[in-house]
């Protein structure tokens, strides 16, 4: 039998690294995994399904993988997703599609093309998608 693994805690967050802002109420309202000492990778993302009212994450420069994506749509309430200088592709494409809440999705340094940019751009009306190129 495959068990859920246990939702990351505050103290766990901030053991690895990252930048928390709360609701007054505790609850958590933006991770930012960006300066994380420790890697992130997919299986921290799967232990983030609790955290239901999180609006801004920020995954950038991590080690996390199109299976980190399959993880996030559960969560309703994000708006800002940032994923620059990640491993994913366009084989993430049906997960992020899903996310039709975000206002602003940032996929600069990925390997996602930019024709899976325009077919997101056209089914996420409302979403600012940045994807940009370096030379």
């Amino acid at each position: 039998m495959n068990s859920v693994p246990a939702r990351l805690t505050i103290s766990e967050l901030e053991s690895i690294g990252s930048q928390l802002r709360k609701y007054k109420s505790g609850e958590l309202h933006t991770i930012n995994f960006s300066g994380a000492e420790q890697g992130v990778d997919d299986s921290v993302i799967q232990r983030l399904a609790g955290h239901t009212r999180l609006v801004e994450l920020n995954l950038a420069n991590s080690q996390i993988t199109d299976l980190a994506m399959s993880y996030l749509s559960g969560h309703i309430a994000l708006r800002t997703l940032h994923l620059q200088n990640t491993q994913l592709t366009d084989a993430c494409l049906s997960h992020l599609l899903k996310l039709q809440q975000l206002q602003l999705l940032v996929l600069t340094g990925t390997q996602i093309t930019p024709t899976a940019v325009a077919k997101m751009r056209s089914a996420m009306l409302n979403t600012r998608i940045i994807l940009n190129r370096t030379p």
